[in-house]
């Protein structure tokens, strides 16, 4: 069999240019980024919108000669039928220009006007994708790590089309492929052709569910499964992941916190959900500042400082970087919002909590952030703008109403954001030189606060309860007394220090309890270990 020609070809000079067009239309289009070309013919014109950052903005108008040239050269090359224009068709077009290797996937509709023609671009490139490309935060990308290699179990991600969520599964798929696993996939359609790889397409005749009841009977270490959209196949998916596999799966939902009772809404079982539950990613791409040439940075403006507050996120009190048109960007990145399922996320499932509860049992975790702190981060690190993102992560998204330590000195303004990033990157390299150094002592071995600031950080977050019951417990503080003022704190005064409700009590006085912070053992940490709280864990240190 002949090999199918690199690009699209002309038959004679009248239809040079329709090939000449198309091929650079998708050369640019995947230059830029761009993940889908629309074409729609309106009346015998054909309006070409390309999608760029989630909008699709149009590009050209071409006349009816041209139209129909375009017309014909993608249908012979996606194999379609030249003479059917009732019915919608697919096809699949391979481009391969030097350096650059594509996959389109072509979905055509009959419309009242005439046809529209849309193209899903998809770079070969990355199908050998790995993580360090995927420009992860270091703490996400350290704990994301840690998820794929479990021997079993079940790793969501989710996002909308377009949000990158294949890329980073075949990202973690190749960090883990050691040539010693059997990985399968089952997608609609496979995007990304691997060497090794089992990979099915899911078609009329092979559901996702009746396509992974065969892989699982394929003796498999690991499954990707492209999409989990019915009750069926989430069963079968939790059940492989409870029978010695490794699963991966996509999900249809605006964060990771609520993914967990989107799945039990298909009839999953919250129990055995958390017993095979790894963890879920929750991403959107966002266009990212060239490092080439210098951006100007300049004062956040009302429109961002009112999106900031809706998301509960700190005021910026810095600069940061101004874009003032599409050539100041090149490339995407993910937004990246990271739960591992630990004891606290697994009993907030058990126990029923829907999204609001698991993200405040997830935002006790060093890695976690939410889609829009994760989102300001990288604005203050220089990698975006506050336009793009505000267009990714809108107001209306739940925030947690847990706070922890670096969110307290963030709002306090005693530290920055990209101070708070130092702090977490010092975590994460004394955890990985086998080392215990929580957020709180970061940030004093930095020298960016003193101990007395983290003491009165810690008294606004939930960490502060859970010292203070241990004081209760050891007769140090009335027990009735501490819980009055608990219930009193996290209904109508959580924006209060509750150390300080306590001292204004007489409960305690600031002398007494800075020592027991100071001093005491085992504040949210095994026993034994002093300067506690320094040491302690759990939400009192985490990072921003």
């Amino acid at each position: 069999m002949a090999r199918e020609p690199d690009l699209f070809i002309y038959n004679s000079p009248a239809d040079k240019p329709a090939a000449t067009y198309l091929n650079d239309l998708f050369r640019m289009a995947a230059q830029n980024k761009i993940p889908d070309i629309h074409f729609q013919w309106v009346q015998g014109d054909v309006h070409i919108q390309l999608r760029e950052d989630g909008k699709l903005r149009h590009f050209e108008t071409i006349e009816p000669a041209m139209g129909k040239m375009i017309d014909t050269k993608i249908r012979s090359r996606a194999t379609m039928d030249l003479s059917q224009h009732q019915i919608p068709l697919d096809g699949r077009i391979g481009l391969r220009y030097p350096g650059l290797e594509l996959e389109v996937r072509v979905s055509l509709v009959p419309s009242h006007n005439g046809q529209k023609i849309v193209c899903r671009l998809l770079d070969q490139q990355n199908a050998s994708m790995n993580l360090e490309r995927i420009r992860m935060p270091p703490l996400v990308e350290h704990a994301f790590r840690e998820m794929i290699n479990e021997p079993q179990g079940l790793i969501l991600v989710t996002g909308p089309t377009g949000s990158g969520k294949t890329t980073t599964l075949y990202a973690a798929l190749n960090a883990i492929n050691d040539g010693t696993l059997n990985i399968c996939t089952i997608e609609h359609p496979v995007e990304y052709v691997v060497k090794g790889f089992v990979q099915i397409n899911v078609t009329p005749q092979l559901s996702f569910a009746l396509g992974l009841r065969a892989l699982l009977r394929q003796d498999p270490d690991v499954i990707l499964i492209g999409e989990i959209r019915d009750q069926e196949t989430a069963q079968i998916a939790i059940q492989a992941a409870n029978t010695g596999h490794l699963v991966f799966a996509t999900l249809h939902s605006n964060s990771a916190a609520q993914a967990v009772p989107r799945i039990i809404d298909l009839g999953v079982d919250a129990q055995t959900l958390a017993s095979v539950l790894i963890g879920v990613i929750a991403q959107r791409l966002v266009q990212t500042l060239r490092s080439d040439i210098d951006h100007e940075w300049v004062p956040i403006n009302d429109v961002e400082r009112m999106w900031l507050r809706k998301n509960g996120l700190p005021a910026i009190t810095g600069k940061v970087p101004f874009a003032p048109s599409k050539e100041s960007f090149s490339g995407k990145c993910p937004i990246i919002e990271l739960i591992r399922s630990d004891k606290s996320v697994r009993t907030a499932i058990i126990g029923g909590g829907g999204e609001m509860t698991i993200l405040n049992a997830a935002a006790r975790q060093t890695q976690f952030d939410t889609l829009g702190q994760s989102a300001v981060r990288m604005v203050t690190d220089g990698i975006t703008t506050m336009a793009r993102v505000r267009s990714l992560i809108k107001d209306d998204s739940v925030k947690p109403t847990v706070r922890r330590i670096g969110d307290v000195l963030i709002a306090q303004g005693l530290i920055t954001f990209t101070q708070a990033n130092q702090a977490a990157e010092l975590q994460l390299r004394c955890t990985i030189e086998g080392k215990v150094k929580k957020f709180g002592q970061a940030l004093i071995d930095l020298a960016l606060v003193s101990q007395d600031d983290v003491v009165n950080a810690l008294g606004f977050t939930e960490g502060a309860v859970e010292f203070l019951t241990e004081l209760a417990a050891a007769r140090k503080i009335n027990f009735k007394a501490l819980n009055d003022t608990v219930e009193l704190w996290r209904t109508e005064r959580n924006q209060e220090s509750i150390f300080d409700m306590l001292i204004e009590q007489n409960l305690i006085s600031k002398d007494r309890l800075y020592e027991e912070v100071y001093f005491a053992d085992g504040y949210g940490s095994p026993a034994g270990n002093s300067n506690s709280l320094l040491s302690a864990g759990g939400v009192a240190v985490a990072a921003v």
